[in-house]
């Protein structure tokens, strides 16, 4: 009776096994028989645009294919249409482009959010081929693409690259975004002409391999890890700098910034920095060029507070005091001095806060906290400051 049982229980399970392989089978079949299927003829109708000259300028053909958001999982078809010079296949579920080999003449090639895992596998190369947008992919290396010598703009974002490679022989590259990926250095750019690279939401640590970029114009690192910004000091063309939400918690770094005459938008938002008693008119002090700092338009007023608490002004109202009051001791009356700012030191707690926070129109939101170790809080400092200067007018 044992014997029976057993015999019955291993065939069933021989049967659940041939079931689960017969369906594995069928499967990867109709997968294959999908990545195949052609494109419809309904699809070619809605996608097909621009009829116009061919790049020969010989004949008329179709210049464009804009199929975005139509389901699709394969571009077998396409290779027919061979003068197509602008393509958008945005928003489908294609896993490969190879059916765009032999497209020679492809100016623009947009396919965003896929399930490509490779870029540009094309063993026919588009001569002219100028803009490429795959973000939103599965791609985790970029290869050698200096055949594309005409390439200007590529978008790499939302991948899964680990390492910035194969652009580095593309001298007519200008813009480069590779945001949301998993790459924790930035190398392989040195001489590039580079005017705006994207690096949001990386794994970046510290600021090097970038020192060779003289025409980079926009920098984006926001949403990583760095702590300092030495590694920027030689961008001398830059003018857009965002990095938000990284660690940056001290005002001496802003020194490295002090030689960007460019500079003129900079973004530390939710950065340990921005709690710095003092920040934004200690950044304007220190980089007078800024125009938008952390999304705010920078005020002529707030650039005269800035001036105004290093006491940029002191000697031109004490001169005015004098002719006015020739008689009477000028005493300095203002509430907001640098001298109220406490040092940095090395070895303070990166995460301790300040009295300051500011509001989204840039106004300082005043908030009662204590600094670390036996400082006074700066309310203290601040209180005491103002007592003293009472006792002198009086």
């Amino acid at each position: 009776m044992t014997h029976l049982i057993k015999d019955t229980f291993y065939k069933e399970k021989l049967y659940q096994v041939s079931l689960s392989s017969f369906s594995f089978a069928q499967e990867q079949a109709g997968k294959q028989k999908e990545a195949k299927q052609p494109i419809s003829e309904d699809v070619l109708k809605k996608a097909l645009t621009t009829y116009g000259k061919t790049a020969e300028g010989q004949h008329y053909a179709y210049l464009s294919f804009m199929a975005n958001n139509l389901d699709l999982t394969s571009l077998h078809g396409i290779e027919k249409f061979k003068h197509l010079q602008h393509i958008d296949v945005s928003n489908n579920s294609i896993k490969s482009l190879k059916p765009l080999n032999g497209l020679k003449y492809i100016i623009t090639l947009k396919a965003s959010n896929n399930r490509l895992t490779k870029l540009l596998d094309l063993k026919h190369i588009p001569l002219q081929i100028m803009d490429v947008d795959c973000s939103n992919n599965e791609i985790e290396v970029i290869p050698d693409l200096s055949c594309h010598r005409f390439l200007r703009y590529l978008n790499l974002s939302y991948n899964k690259i680990r390492q910035i490679e194969g652009v580095q022989k593309n001298k007519y590259l200008q813009v480069l975004k590779l945001a949301n990926n998993h790459i924790d250095h930035i190398e392989n750019l040195d001489g590039m002409n580079l005017t705006e690279l994207d690096l949001f939401g990386n794994e970046i640590t510290i600021l090097d391999g970038l020192t060779q970029l003289p025409k980079l114009r926009k920098l984006e690192l926001s949403q990583n890890q760095i702590k300092s910004l030495n590694g920027i000091v030689d961008l001398i063309s830059v003018r857009e700098l965002r990095m938000a939400n990284n660690k940056i918690s001290r005002i001496k770094e802003l020194s490295f910034l002090e030689n960007l005459v460019f500079l003129s938008v900079l973004d530390l938002c939710y950065n340990p920095i921005q709690n710095r008693r003092y920040y934004r008119w200690q950044v304007l002090y220190k980089l007078p060029g800024l125009r938008n700092l952390d999304g705010v338009q920078v005020p002529p007023e707030d650039i005269v507070k800035a001036e105004n608490l290093y006491g940029m002004d002191l000697e031109d109202r004490k001169r005015i005091f004098k002719e006015v009051l020739p008689d009477e001791e000028f005493i300095d009356r203002r509430i907001h001095i640098s001298e109220l700012i406490e040092p940095e030191t090395e070895d303070e707690n990166e995460n301790q806060e300040f009295i300051d926070q500011y509001d989204k129109t840039g106004k300082m939101m005043q908030k009662q906290t204590k600094s670390i170790g036996s400082q006074k809080s700066i309310s203290e400092m601040y209180h005491s400051n103002k007592s003293l200067q009472e006792r002198e007018y009086q």
